[in-house]
C-alpha cells in the first residue's frame, strides 16, 4: 500500500476480505520503486497486488500504463525470486 493508515483505502479491503483481513499483513511500497516492492514481498507466502495508477493527474496513456505494467512485472519478479506460492493481481477501477 502507499499508505497503510489511509482509512478510505483500508475500508474496502476490510470489507472484501472479511474475517481474513486480520490475517493479512499490509506493507507500504512504491509501485515505481523495485527495491521497495522486493522488500514488501520478501518473506511472503501469498501476495495480493491491487495497486495501479489511476488517471488523476496523469496526462498521457504511457504515464498510466507504463508504471502499471512495470510495477506488475516487478511484483511478479519479486514473487518468483522469493518463492511466493501465489500472487493475485487485480487492476484499478480505471480499467473499467
Amino acid at each position: 500500500m502507499r499508505d497503510k493508515n489511509n482509512k478510505a483505502k483500508l475500508d474496502p479491503l476490510r470489507q472484501a476480505f472479511g474475517t481474513l483481513f486480520d490475517k493479512i499483513e499490509l506493507v507500504e511500497a512504491d509501485l515505481t520503486d523495485d527495491s521497495s516492492l522486493e522488500k514488501a514481498v520478501a518473506g511472503s507466502t501469498y501476495v495480493v497486488h491491487i495497486a495501479s495508477p489511476i488517471s488523476d493527474g496523469y496526462k498521457t496513456e504511457e504515464s498510466i500504463v507504463g508504471p502499471a505494467v512495470r510495477g506488475t512485472l516487478s511484483i511478479v519478479r519479486a514473487c518468483a525470486e522469493n518463492g511466493v506460492r501465489r500472487c493475485v493481481i487485480t487492476s484499478s477501477t480505471s480499467a473499467v
